[in-house]
């Protein structure tokens, strides 16, 4: 079973202050779609509010009195009815104020269960073994004593709901049952339950049922979650502030390990917003340690294994476990073995058993520094350690005395070595404090497009780190910070690596415009960071002053291939080509294409002419750009420009490309809106001066054409 809707209900109260964290909640943590039944005085279609989907359904009356039945009551009703809408997918039936925030218990426990069949998760809410619910029974006026489920939370298709509840009917005819269904129905609160744990237990509807006990002790105590009066905030009721005395306040580090299930959050959210959006970021904020697993051994494991370092396997001299950051670095380094670059590691190696992180009596100094020496051939090579006895030098190897702790060791070392570094690794003290130490005052030393490693995390400093990365993120703005767990034969081979190759600093190195003035790389990261290390192949019209542009990229895809094409420039380099051209001219584009074949990414920043922006996206993007590509049209300023106003010799004109993809959402909603998209756009996203566009992929293409599940809605 796989859940695919998470179905609220809800009336004009503040309980709909709660709609944007739950959707959010919904969609980030357990990846479905929420759906809201609001309850009010108009009927509507289904429609997207930029949260999730909404249907609004009118009030019912009472058929007995007249009066409107309670819309807190109706709103609890509609969530089970609500599931008709969706007969072929799977419905958890929600509550808006209680946060679901853990996916295993909501979404992996499930999945060995049949679709057709129905889960109740928590069948012991109202336990008639436990006091409380015996005192419940006695003194609510309910038609009779029964097991009872509480309605959230159930999980099940549709058309199973309807099997047992008779969803298909009008709402008010569903309404109306819950007040007449048997003798001593009447609009009560938990009315809705009663009738739902009626029609589970006495109905003969033939689905197979799984009853999963959450766990309760009394008074209503759920096990596993955060209740009201476990918030750190200032309560107004009696009872709940001696609950909140007894039992406390909830345990953050539970929480951000997964403990908890759900959150009854603190009432009204507009009152309480601080703590709940605190706990809300605690649970949804990324998970910093990146699982990385590389099974393949390659060139530079061999030659670290030559010169007895313990960076590529178990070292024969020491009883450890070693390490295959090896299998990374050939990875990142590849592209630079003959390069001239700039090495440095801390940490020589040393056999003095009395230094903190010794090799032991059989490790050998330097086998490092001589297997970087071996892997890169035209590198420089600097190291340092606290042992003067580990000091050497050699051709293309330098070694000098720092203390990791010292201030005044880091800035000699630095001025002793007198140039920036391509490669910075950390193999010194392996401890938090210290790497941190050492790598806030040597990061400046780190040339544009380098890498910054620190090695040995030690599993009990990986939290220190989670919690330090998002910080040193928001320090250090032109440098990206990765904790990486690579998986091996214990658990110390961790890694943290930081690069100084984003789009902001690569743009301010090579002078470009779309750095300094236009700011792109705000929007461009977000597009193009997950390509970085592929082997991407990118054209872009215009290379840009002294071929700025051409070159960042180059340095940004290092892996890549980078092809340009300039009405005045031409250059050929080893991993890029700019050739002549002119995109008025349909002629270059098509010649582009022979020669280049299919791209992942294309930028137009070209004549930045309308009519030339619009014609050349018509011929590139279906004839060039790959199924899943990105094309960037920049510089759509010209657009606002008097039309009589000329650039680059070309009249700006009457064309305006913001306009004519206007119509782009309707097509890429060509299955509820009829408009064809012929072009097979995926997404459109508009920034400051600029439009990104994506191409469908193969499934996207797949599904493009299918038919729309609610067609009789339009």
């Amino acid at each position: 079973m796989k859940i695919d809707k998470a179905i609220f209900g809800v009336d004009d109260s503040y309980f709909l202050e709660f709609w944007p964290i739950q959707a959010k909640i919904c969609k980030e943590i357990l990846e479905i779609e929420p759906v809201l039944f609001f309850i009010c005085d108009e009927e509507s279609d289904f429609y997207y509010d930029g949260n999730g989907l909404v249907k609004k359904i009118k009030k019912v009356n009472d058929h007995i009195t007249g009066n409107v039945v309670h819309t807190g009551l109706l709103a609890c009703i509609a969530r089970m009815y609500g599931t008709k809408y969706f007969p072929d997918e799977v419905c958890l039936t929600c509550d808006l104020d209680m946060l679901m925030i853990n996916k295993e218990y909501f979404i992996n426990q499930i999945k060995n269960i049949g679709d057709d069949n129905l889960v109740i998760y928590s069948s012991d809410a109202y336990d008639l073994n436990r006091l409380e619910a015996k005192k419940l029974f006695e003194t609510e006026p309910f038609p009779f004593t029964q097991e009872m489920y509480n309605y959230p939370y159930n999980a099940a298709k549709g058309k199973v709901f309807n099997k047992i509840l008779d969803t298909d009917c009008s709402f008010e005819d569903f309404v109306n049952r819950h007040g007449n269904y048997k003798p001593g129905y009447r609009y009560m609160w938990m009315i809705d339950e009663f009738y739902f744990s009626d029609c589970v237990n006495n109905k003969n509807h033939g689905i197979e049922v799984h009853k999963f006990k959450r766990g309760y002790t009394s008074p209503w105590i759920a096990n596993r979650r955060i209740e009201r009066h476990n918030f750190p905030v200032e309560l107004e009721f009696e009872g709940e502030k001696e609950n909140q005395k007894k039992f406390g306040i909830y345990d953050e580090e539970k929480l951000k390990n997964g403990y908890y299930i759900d959150v009854n959050c603190c009432r009204p959210y507009s009152k309480f917003k601080d703590a709940i959006d605190h706990l809300v970021d605690l649970v949804i904020s990324p998970k910093e340690i990146k699982q990385v697993v590389i099974d393949e051994r390659t060139e530079l494991c061999s030659i670290m294994d030559k010169h007895k370092s313990d960076k590529a396997s178990k070292p024969d001299w020491v009883n450890f476990g070693g390490h295959n950051y090896t299998r990374l670095y050939s990875q990142l380094f590849e592209s630079l073995r003959d390069k001239e670059i700039t090495i440095f590691e801390l940490g020589i190696g040393s056999n003095n058993v009395l230094i903190p992180y010794n090799m032991g009596d059989m490790g050998t100094p330097g086998a490092s520094l001589r297997g970087w020496k071996e892997y890169f051939t035209r590198a420089k090579i600097y190291g340092a350690d606290i042992d003067k006895n580990t000091l050497f030098e050699e051709e293309r190897i330098k070694t000098f005395y720092c203390d990791e702790t010292s201030i005044s060791d880091i800035k000699n070392l630095w001025l002793e070595i007198g140039e920036k570094m391509d490669i910075i690794i950390d193999d010194g003290l392996h401890e938090f404090k210290y790497n941190l130490f050492f790598l806030e005052n040597s990061l400046d030393r780190l040339n544009s497009g380098g890498y910054y490693i620190i090695e040995d995390i030690c599993e009990s400093d990986l939290a220190s780190w989670e919690k330090e990365i998002p910080k040193l993120r928001n320090k250090y703005k032109n440098f990206s910070f990765e904790l990486i767990s690579l998986a091996w034969t214990h658990n110390d081979n961790n890694l943290v690596l930081v690069r100084n190759n984003n789009i902001f600093s690569l743009g301010l190195k090579h002078n470009t415009d779309k750095v300094i003035h236009h700011r792109f790389d705000k929007i461009y990261d977000k597009f193009l960071s997950g390509l970085r290390e592929t082997k991407v192949k990118l054209f872009e019209i215009g290379c840009g002053s002294d071929y700025a542009s051409f070159n960042m990229w180059k340095e940004y895809f290092h892996n890549g291939q980078i092809f340009s094409m300039d009405i005045n420039e031409e250059k050929v380099t080893d991993n890029g080509i700019v050739f002549k051209g002119d995109q008025n001219n349909e002629d270059d584009l098509q010649k582009m294409i022979n020669l280049i074949g299919k791209c992942d990414i294309i930028i137009d920043d070209g004549s930045h002419v309308p009519e030339h922006q619009i014609n050349t996206f018509n011929f590139l993007f279906d004839k060039m750009l790959k199924n899943g590509g990105t094309y960037i049209i920049e510089d759509i300023e010209c657009n606002y420009w008097n039309p009589k106003n000329t650039i680059y010799g070309y009249e700006v004109g009457n064309h305006n490309v913001v306009d004519y993809f206007s119509t782009v959402p309707h097509k890429i909603n060509s299955e509820f809106s009829g408009m064809r998209n012929n072009n097979l756009i995926s997404s459109i996203t508009y920034f400051k001066n600029c439009i990104i566009l994506t191409k469908m992929d193969v499934e996207e293409i797949k599904e493009k054409d299918r038919e729309y599940r609610f067609k009789e809605m339009l």
